[in-house]
């Protein structure tokens, strides 16, 4: 296996794992990571700290030292579309080992989504606002499920080249 690809898949596994341990202290803490903003800013920690890492292990390790763009998306990427499987299988499995917590999301977003009315109907129609309501309430473990994975992977859009632009060196 290629050194780009062995370093951010082991990176991967263990962000992945850390994906799910972080989402785990936010349900014990009171925190609803499927509502809460502030499990975006984890994540967007925790994906900082792992592709960071990676890119570096990389470069000190496996590239003599060099870093070009396109290795450090590379890597980032690598690790984002693991975070995003891992993840969803944890997250699929959770919520139907625990139909509560879907329930309870629905109910929750619901809720938001009502109490956000008058905000909306300025920006949409009435029955623009009753067809998302009705989709709303019509949502499907495998749409949350969906949604998680497309949440990790866009948090990672966000780091990856960040970080593959604050490590990269070319050779001169």
């Amino acid at each position: 296996m290629k050194p780009i690809v062995k370093v951010s898949l082991k990176y991967g596994l263990i962000c992945g794992v850390m994906s799910v341990f972080a989402f785990y202290v936010q349900v014990l803490t009171g925190m609803n990571p499927l509502i809460n903003l502030n499990s975006f800013f984890i994540d967007l920690i925790i994906f900082f700290g792992f592709i960071f890492f990676a890119n570096k292990e990389f470069k000190d390790y496996s590239n003599d030292g060099f870093l070009h763009f396109w290795q450090g998306m590379t890597v980032g990427l690598i690790i984002i579309f693991s975070v995003g499987v891992i993840f969803s299988v944890f997250s699929a499995t959770y919520y139907l080992i625990n139909p509560d917590v879907f329930t309870e999301y629905v109910q929750n977003a619901t809720e938001i989504f009502e109490n956000q009315r008058e905000l909306l109907l300025e920006r949409m129609t009435e029955v623009e606002f009753n067809q998302r309501l009705v989709d709303l309430k019509a949502t499907k473990i495998s749409d949350l499920v969906i949604t998680d994975f497309f949440k990790k992977v866009g948090v990672g859009f966000l780091v990856t080249p960040v970080v593959a632009v604050l490590l990269r060196k070319q050779s001169k």
